[in-house]
């Protein structure tokens, strides 16, 4: 038994004296059983799973069985058995029962006293073959596996030496097993023999007809192939009654190329060309397989034609073939060679010949071909027999598909008549509908939007597609109606409106057995919106509450809504102490307001007052004509409104001077205003001066030479217009 270090121990001694053991699970346990030779008899021995074994069954095996080996001979899933038969030159074949015993299938002569037996597959049909190694004839018999438990000898290749045992590996790396065999030179059982092994390379067929061999300075009583380096390369290992040797294995891999030039070809017959190597000491003679080759290359031509032109952008696919002509002649077929498509002169895909035909399944769409004509050839490269060709030119067609129309409403239970409108995004499109059948392009055209009146029911199908030049027909929308009363609206109490205090809001419903959802944030409601239970719901502040009611039966009820504007009390309008008018004189204005805590903010500048105003401190000066607004704020009311006072103040009488009085010889007369920036208008005749009478200006008085009344009127940017000022003057000589 293992110890799983490489060192092992005792655990059981099952054998009968055997020549040779064969390993295998024979019952189909799972456990590992033994099979021995000793005598004329196999024996089984069925494993215990423990390290121990219980014989089970003994088998003839012929005369003397020096060799046993295990493999599925009749393809029913059980181990079979074969053994080699050193005394009668024969092998036996023993199928197994799948219980440990077995049942002789045949015995079947071989070469002279076999000494070995390995299994392998010598021809590639998945078929178990064996091969014996023959002492007494010098040579390996192969027999191949008709997979119902017999076998047909298929070669006997001779050996330099008695072959004493034989394995199975690929030794040259070329995909087919070989056999290796371990010889000795004349009688094997005396002292200072010499032998060594050969290795015979397989076909693939069976036979082994090249060799290799190696002498030794001792015999090889027992050969088996493992791969002892890990380069995936079977090695041999060997063993005689002295030594155990370790041979690697080194496949030479080089490949080595041999030219023929100018070589003259007559005749329009076809001829068959091979190439042979003799081998050497290190390298096995081979003999190529052989190639036609014609005086002339064969013409073709190539056929282009595509299976679907136009085709839909990213929606169809489809098939573009080429067929070669002629694609086989006197024996030289051009299947297997590969077709080249292009676009253009990017290439797009290929396809390999087959009775002349090559073709690919085109996509459209970005991974190969874009909306427009796409310009499609093939080419064929040709061989040493046909000729090269190009196909014609294919204009492939590839439209964009219209876009899906838009059927609404969409499809759902209405409560009665329904207006149905259909839209398409694609430029220029137009659209085809059918109701309640299946929408062609026979179909009726779309012109405006119609009317359908789902009853009770019955379930109303609109369908519809799209066309437009350039595009092609897009994918089909479809919508159906059917009929259900709807619930009514929810009524939602109070109403909207602008509230100074908190609200109680209900909302009912005229429906029996109706549910009723809701949202208070203005969003729509829906089945997964808060249910309203009966109980108010508190309105503290401004916002929009919407409902929606269902019912088994009914469609869903239209939407209810209630805006709320919930805002304090107002303020009191602010007061003015001196109520608006006109004055002759400066002013002071204080303002006040009855509401606890406001603050006041005014403005001078005819500017609407904000709490970002002047705050009222003190009374106001008005100086001149001034328009007053204020507002008062405080907390837990809303901003009062606005209180205006319009005060006009009127630039100061002008002064005429001399005054009014009697003097005895002509005057100098100036007018003068205590206003800033003032024009003075006057008159000399006693008239009432106004804005089209004479300016006085201080540079030129006014000349008085007999008897007049003036009067005078001054006006300034901000004041009204003065009082009047008088002077009447009398001259007397």
């Amino acid at each position: 038994m293992g110890n799983g270090d490489g060192t092992f121990y005792q655990k059981s001694t099952p054998g009968v004296g055997a020549s040779a053991v064969a390993v295998g699970d024979f019952n189909g346990d799972g456990i590992a059983d033994l099979a021995e030779t000793s005598g004329n008899a196999v024996t089984v021995l069925m494993g215990n799973g423990d390290g121990t074994f219980t014989t089970k069954s003994t088998s003839n095996g012929g005369m003397y069985p020096r060799y046993v080996a295990v493999a599925d001979f009749n393809g029913d899933g059980i181990l079979d058995l074969v053994t080699a038969n050193w005394s009668d030159s024969s092998v036996t074949v023993l199928l197994g029962n799948g219980d440990g015993t077995f049942n002789t299938k045949s015995t079947i002569d071989v070469g002279n006293s076999p000494d070995s037996v390995v299994v392998g597959d010598f021809n590639g049909d998945g078929i178990p073959d064996f091969a014996t190694a023959d002492y007494g004839s010098l040579t390996l018999t192969v027999l191949l596996g008709n997979c119902d438990g017999t076998f047909q000898t298929k070669s006997s290749a001779s050996v330099p030496a008695s072959p004493v045992s034989v394995a199975a590996g690929d030794f040259n790396g070329d995909g087919i097993l070989d056999l290796a065999t371990g010889t000795c030179n004349f009688n094997c059982g005396y002292f200072g023999v010499t032998g060594g092994f050969t290795v015979a390379f397989g076909k693939g067929d069976g036979t082994f007809p090249t060799q290799k061999s190696v002498g030794l300075s001792v015999p090889v009583y027992s050969i088996a192939a493992g791969d002892f380096t890990g380069d995936g390369i079977p090695d041999l290992v060997t063993s005689n009654t002295a030594y155990v040797t370790i041979l690697l294995n080194q496949i030479v891999t080089e490949t080595a190329t041999a030219n023929l030039s100018n070589v003259s070809v007559s005749g329009a017959e076809t001829h068959q060309v091979a190439a042979s190597y003799a081998g050497d000491t290190n390298y096995v003679s081979n003999f190529s397989s052989a190639i036609p080759i014609l005086t002339a290359k064969i013409p073709t031509t190539l056929t282009l034609t595509s299976g679907l032109n136009p085709a839909i952008y990213d929606q169809d696919g489809f098939l573009l073939t080429a067929t070669l002509s002629p694609y086989t002649f006197d024996g030289f077929s051009t299947d297997g060679e590969i077709v080249t498509f292009y676009n253009g002169s990017t290439v797009f895909g290929t396809g390999t010949l087959s009775s002349g035909v090559a073709s690919i399944y085109v996509e459209t769409g970005v991974r190969q071909l874009p909306v427009g004509t796409d310009v499609l050839t093939a080419t064929y490269p040709g061989d040493h027999n046909y000729a090269t060709a190009t196909s014609n030119l294919v204009n492939q067609v590839i439209e964009a598909m219209a876009a899906t129309p838009v059927i609404r409403p969409p499809g759902y239970a209405y409560p009665g008549p329904l207006t149905v409108s259909i839209t398409d995004a694609t430029p220029g499109a137009i659209i085809y509908y059918a109701i309640n059948s299946v929408v062609t392009t026979s179909s009726p055209i779309y012109s405006g939007p119609f009317t359908i009146n789902p009853v009770s029911g019955s379930i109303i199908t609109v369908q519809a597609i799209a066309t437009a030049p350039g595009y092609g027909q897009s994918a089909g929308a479809s919508a159906s109606y059917s009929y259900e009363p709807q619930v009514a609206q929810p009524l939602i109490m109070p109403s909207s409106g602008t509230y100074t205090s908190a609200q109680s809001v209900t909302i009912t419903n005229t429906t029996p057995g109706v549910t009723i959802y809701y949202t208070t944030d203005g969003t729509t409601p829906s089945r997964s919106s808060a249910v309203f239970s009966g109980t108010p719901i508190t309105v503290s502040s401004s916002r929009t509450i919407k409902a929606l009611a269902v019912a088994s039966g009914y469609s869903t009820s239209p939407e209810g809504v209630a805006a709320y504007n919930i805002i304090p009390p107002y303020a009191a309008t602010p007061a003015f102490n001196l109520a608006p008018g006109f004055f002759r004189t400066p002013q002071t204005v204080a303002i006040s307001d009855g509401t606890p805590g406001a603050k006041i903010y005014y403005t001078t500048d005819r500017s609407t007052p904000t709490t970002s105003s002047t705050p009222y401190t003190g009374p106001i000066s008005i100086n001149t004509t001034t328009q007053l607004k204020a507002i008062a704020a405080a907390a837990n009311y809303s901003t009062s409104a606005i209180a205006i006072g319009n005060y006009y103040v009127a630039a100061t009488e002008p002064i005429i001077s001399p005054p009014s009085g009697r003097y005895s010889g002509p005057q100098m007369v100036t007018i003068t205003s205590t206003t800033p920036g003032a024009i003075i208008y006057y008159t000399t005749d006693g008239t009432t001066p106004s804005w089209h009478s004479s300016v006085f200006n201080s540079a030129s008085p006014i000349s008085v030479i007999s008897s007049q009344t003036i009067k005078a009127l001054a006006t300034a940017p901000g004041y009204t217009t003065s009082p009047e000022g008088v002077s009447i003057l009398t001259i007397t000589p």
